[in-house]
Order: C-alpha cells, then structure tokens, then sequence
C-alpha cells in the first residue's frame, strides 16, 4: 500500500487528473459490461441528446452514459500514456481529446451497426417471390394502398404488407401469389383465380 501512496505523490497534477479519469471511467466500463452481460442494460443507455436519431437509427446517441464513458477511457489512458513517456502537456491534451472522440464515434457506429442488424434481421423477402399466401386485411386495387397478406418467408409464417396492380380490391382469405418485393418490406401480390 506505502508503493501505491508514494507512486500516487511522485504524480503531478496533470498525471494525476489523467489517472484518476481513466481508473474511474475503466471502472464504470467494467461494471457497465458487467451488467450487460448478464441481461440488467435495458434502456439504461438512454441518450442525453437527440443527437442522430434522425437518421433512422431508433434509440442509438452520441451523448449517452457508454459513449461519454468510452470517450473518457480513451482521454485519461492516453493522456497518462503521453504523459508518461515525457510529452508536454500542450501535446498531450488534444491528442488524448481526439483520441477519446475517436473511441466514442467508434462505439456510436458499432452500437448502430448492431442496432441495424437487430432491426431487419435476417429476414429476406425475395424469398417469398413464387410463394402463395393469403389475404389478412384486404388490399385495394391498382397499389392505392396496401393491406397484408400471411406467407411463409424463410419457413416462417409471416404477415407482410401487400400490393395489387389488380383492377378489383382482393378481400380477405382469397389465396395471393406473390409476384415481387415492392421496397424493402412489402410484397407486390396477385389473386390466384
């Protein structure tokens, strides 16, 4: 214990404010995948600003509690790095701040990598071309707007939204086969005669 106390009063200020950054938010790391993995992160990385939700990237923000936390990881080891090896302060705090925006864009973009993927899934619509389902809400003609049909995508039983360039609205439980994917999740259909 005198090791650490004496290792701890040789610090000068500035080694001191970049350890005592980096021990404290490496904890709050720890502790934050800690919890992770056993299940106890639901919504408690709830963003503190806005920021780049707009992009269609549900609840993924720069500023929430990991990403503040990754971008003080990388600002206090780098800096107690630097300084370390004798680097003047004037150097050391820029590249410490850019090395701490780096880690926190890092983990904004796999955070929404991750959040893409759960998204969509693995579910492939193209699968259900050639297929035949069944009406669920009825659609109306000429792709006014659409209804739903139930068809097997991938083996699963699913209800997709639908589109008919058919003359006659097409009611419910008529038998559809399904003729294209119209964007990325609705099935251009037509009534099976």
């Amino acid at each position: 214990m005198d090791n650490i106390s004496n290792w701890w009063d040789a610090l000068d200020g500035a080694m001191k404010f970049f350890y005592t950054i980096a021990f404290t938010s490496s904890a709050i790391l720890v502790i934050q995948t800690t919890l992770m993995l056993f299940g106890f992160d639901h919504d408690a990385d709830g963003g503190l600003g806005g920021g780049l939700d707009d992009a269609g990237h549900g609840d993924v923000s720069i500023l929430s509690v990991r990403t503040i936390t990754a971008f003080l990881v990388g600002l206090g080891w780098m800096g107690a790095i630097l300084r370390d090896l004798g680097w003047s302060l004037f150097i050391v705090l820029p590249i410490a701040l850019a090395v701490g925006v780096l880690l926190m864009m890092l983990l904004v973009w796999a955070m929404r990598f991750l959040h893409s993927m759960r998204e969509s899934g693995n579910m492939d619509y193209a699968y259900a071309i050639g297929e035949t389902g069944s009406v669920y809400l009825p659609i109306a003609p000429n792709k006014e707007k659409p209804g739903k049909i139930e068809v097997l995508v991938q083996g699963r039983l699913t209800v997709v939204d639908a589109y008919t360039m058919a003359e006659k609205r097409i009611e419910n439980r008529v038998k559809v086969r399904v003729l294209d994917v119209i964007g990325e999740n609705a099935l251009l259909v037509e009534p099976i005669e």
